[in-house]
């Protein structure tokens, strides 16, 4: 319930002249002083506003939008994040004293109206880094020539599979077939599997490490063993 006096509600409160922002009756908030919330231009962002409590019995907790009312002493929290194909979100907020960049989340109490806005720097379009033809037959790292640290990183590249039968009464061993499977611009991290085994890709500063997995698939008498033989890197790219 809101503070009212003959049925209006009070939306300013006195006392010897001074004004009072704010008015508590047996620990409980009765009263806060109204202040506005707005949204400036923000770009390639989301931003969400929270009141997380407040001294006026009507203001509900939860979100808030640009527009509503806010009130003295409303505890509020504003987050920012980037929207797709954006990155690096900054938050700015202006508590009254002017914009200031702050780290989101940023909670603070309200004693003035606020502004705040958000801004992110648009991704890179995606740039290919190196072609050519790179084979590994284990597990390990390709150190990628011209690749960065930081942003994000796609690989094309082909694991060729082996299968073997493996017999149950004496443990020996025959070739059976071979297979190929790829990815083409695929986002790290990322797999390429096959039947039952398959090899991971995951971005390492300037490297791409791969890991190898066997599989097998039981039947009456034998096993049927699959595991990565060799990978072939082909294209590596780059944005951010």
């Amino acid at each position: 319930m809101s503070l009212k006096f003959n049925n209006v509600e009070v939306t300013g409160l006195y006392f010897n002249g001074v004004e009072q922002k704010s008015l508590k009756y047996n620990d409980s908030g009765y009263f806060g002083k109204r202040y506005s919330l707005t949204e400036n231009t923000s770009t390639g962002v989301t931003v969400t506003v929270s009141r997380i409590s407040s001294p006026n019995q009507r203001a509900a907790t939860g979100s808030v939008t640009t527009g509503q009312t806010i009130y003295y002493g409303d505890e509020i929290t504003i987050s920012v994040s980037a929207a797709a194909n954006y990155t690096n979100p900054i938050l700015y907020v202006d508590m009254g004293g002017g914009f200031i960049q702050r780290t989101s989340p940023f909670s603070f109490t309200v004693t003035d109206n606020v502004r705040f806005y958000g801004t992110a720097a648009p991704l890179e379009d995606w740039k290919t880094v190196w072609s050519g033809l790179q084979i590994f037959t284990s597990g390990g790292s390709f150190t990628v020539p011209g690749l960065e640290s930081g942003g994000e990183v796609q690989v094309t590249a082909d694991v060729i599979f082996g299968e073997w039968y493996k017999y149950s009464y004496d443990g020996s061993t025959a070739e059976k077939d071979s297979f190929m499977r790829g990815i083409s611009r695929g986002t790290l991290p990322t797999a390429i599997g096959g039947i039952t085994s398959f090899a991971v890709l995951m971005r390492n500063g300037n490297q791409i490490d791969f890991t190898f997995y066997q599989g097998e698939e039981y039947a009456k008498g034998y096993s049927i063993v699959e595991y990565p033989i060799a990978i072939r890197f082909t294209e590596v790219r780059r944005r951010g």
